[in-house]
């Protein structure tokens, strides 16, 4: 098979993504290097809390604010495993322009920590 043959998971290596990609993307994962084309599988989580954690907190309250948890994972055959494991803040913002949100992010490679990083999310409503 040719390269461009191979599965190619959706990583990303710069601090700006789009969270209606999240669900289908990894946030810290380099381009090329988990791709295969042997036995791969692949996972995405997501909760949304919709205010559950932060509306206990008077101040943060009354900005809007709402937090996700979420998690993702890959394991192909020559690489092993691979997760993430990201928290974020989303409906940042003023008004309608609440198209903001911010995670943290911690990658495992093979059960070991990794790195840790940060991720801008820019949720632009353009149809």
């Amino acid at each position: 098979m040719f390269f461009q043959d191979f599965k190619h998971f959706n990583g990303n290596q710069t601090q700006i993504g789009d969270p209606t990609d999240y669900l289908n993307s990894f946030m810290l994962l380099p381009y090329y290097e988990f791709s295969t084309n042997r036995f791969w599988s692949e996972a995405h989580f997501e909760h949304h809390f919709e205010g559950f954690l932060l509306d206990k907190l008077p101040l943060i309250r009354k900005l809007g604010w709402t937090s996700v948890l979420g998690g993702s994972f890959i394991y192909t055959k020559d690489q092993k495993n691979y997760f993430e494991l990201n928290f974020g803040i989303e409906n940042i913002g003023k008004g309608i322009f609440r198209f903001f949100r911010a995670d943290v992010v911690s990658s495992f490679r093979k059960g070991k920590y990794e790195k840790t990083g940060f991720m801008i999310g820019l949720n632009l409503p353009i149809s």
